[in-house]
């Protein structure tokens, strides 16, 4: 079962996060994630992990879904997530998930635009009414 998150916003301050994120670094991170889902058929994801644990690395036993593509539409990055497991009967039953970026990223000396991005994976939450 697939379904589309909005992950961030572009060109503004993302209003979640807090940071700006540049249409350039954006577009640059984008191509290089698309890249990896060309070679790969899709990316794994998994249920978004304690802040601890977040790496570069999926475990494999909390995957949740397939990354099937990442886009920018107008000023917003989308994913088009593949559910699997629990998880596409999650949806089934009616309940909606968000997503999130796990990125490694640098800052400028502002601590709040975004100068260089690489992006690991999108992570799944369920997302309240």
């Amino acid at each position: 079962m697939e379904i589309l998150v909005e992950l961030t916003k572009i060109d503004c301050i993302d209003p979640d996060t807090g940071f700006f994120y540049p249409m350039g670094v954006m577009t640059k991170a984008v191509g290089i994630v698309e890249d990896r889902i060309g070679r790969n058929d899709g990316i794994l994801g998994e249920e978004i992990p304690p802040p601890g644990e977040l790496c570069e690395y999926i475990n494999l036993s909390k995957a949740s879904h397939v990354v099937k593509h990442l886009w920018i539409t107008g000023n917003t990055l989308m994913a088009k997530l593949d559910l699997v497991g629990k998880y596409k009967d999650m949806s089934r039953a009616g309940i909606q998930f968000q997503g999130f970026l796990r990125a490694f990223t640098s800052l400028s000396d502002d601590k709040k635009t975004v100068e260089s991005m690489t992006i690991v994976t999108i992570d799944l939450m369920h997302q309240e009414r």
